[in-house]
């Protein structure tokens, strides 16, 4: 009995109040059959698992893979975002500090050549 003979197929399953959808087909493309799976889930981390528990189980000679994780994607840019903020800041307070020390020195030999 092989798992083509049940294609194409879907399960729908709601773990830890995420929906998670696996549907399998068989795809004929250039006289070549193979089968398609898709996964649909909001999490990376779930996906991931599940894409390696399936090429463990299947072995395949060629995977390809396409991923869409529109949260992680935005909260991955906030942090970019973030990260050029401080280092904007950084080059701020770094010219900051240059500038405060050119005083310090122009102040000091101000002070200097007036004492002596």
């Amino acid at each position: 009995m092989t798992l083509r003979k049940y294609l194409p197929h879907s399960l729908t399953l709601l773990t830890d109040a995420e929906l998670l959808v696996i549907s399998m087909t068989n795809v004929s493309e250039g006289g070549q059959s193979h089968l398609r799976v898709r996964l649909s889930c909001q999490s990376m981390d779930l996906a991931a698992e599940l894409v390696q528990d399936l090429a463990r189980y299947f072995q395949p000679d060629e995977l390809e893979s396409e991923a869409d994780f529109p949260a992680e994607l935005q909260a991955f840019e906030e942090v970019v975002r973030r990260v050029a903020d401080c280092n904007a800041a950084r080059v701020s307070l770094a010219a900051d500090m240059a500038d405060d020390s050119q005083r310090i020195k122009v102040s000091l030999s101000s002070f200097i050549s007036c004492s002596a």
